[in-house]
């Protein structure tokens, strides 16, 4: 079985554009030598998410894996006079999804909530460091989308001085403020559990 998915792509005012996964765009396919802007208005990406159809729909989410749901910013459909059906009267625009999620309700809006975590769980993890094994305890305080890097929310900093790497990972996954370590967020590759 060869993967099946598209790309969805915002441009900086909301415009989405869709491309298929056989046949992306050259400036989309290899980012940083060809700029890709949007065909509605001229402007530059701001957003992408890939869509993996491979295996079809989610049945807890809905949505095929990295897919999100995306919240009208403005635009509406309208009743053609011609054929009585229902068409977009303007090109509608979106909001840009933040990729750290601020709010539990968000995550659920934006069918973020895949493992069942959400802003605000209590949890706890193994890590190891300098071959010394510990045990992390916190509270989520931010859901990141599978394919994406972290955003740290405002009050918050990350846990090093370089910050958390280029490539997303494959699942969704959180940031933790772990309990004595101030506003540090720890963004955890282990399974995380209930405390």
């Amino acid at each position: 079985m060869s993967y099946e998915g598209h790309t969805k792509v915002l441009c900086a005012n909301g415009h989405l554009s869709v491309f298929d996964a056989h046949s992306m765009p050259v400036a989309l396919a290899f980012p940083g030598h060809v700029e890709w802007r949007c065909p509605t208005c001229k402007a530059e990406k701001a957003w992408s998410a890939d869509v993996d159809q491979t295996n079809g729909i989610d049945s807890k989410t809905g949505l095929c894996p990295g897919d999100v749901k995306l919240r009208v910013k403005n635009g509406h459909a309208c009743i053609c006079p011609t054929c009585g059906k229902k068409h977009a009267c303007a090109k509608v625009q979106y909001h840009i999804p933040k990729w750290c999620v601020q709010t539990a309700k968000e995550a659920v809006d934006l069918g973020l909530r895949r493992q069942g975590w959400k802003i605000g769980d209590r949890v706890k993890w193994k890590s190891q460091s300098r071959s010394y094994w510990t045990t992390k305890v916190g509270t989520i305080v931010a859901v990141v989308p599978p394919g994406s890097n972290p955003v740290i929310p405002e009050g918050f900093k990350g846990n090093s001085s370089t910050g958390y790497g280029l490539c997303g990972r494959k699942n969704e996954s959180y940031l933790v403020k772990v309990d004595g370590k101030g506003n540090r967020l720890y963004w955890p590759t282990a399974s995380l559990k209930a405390i």
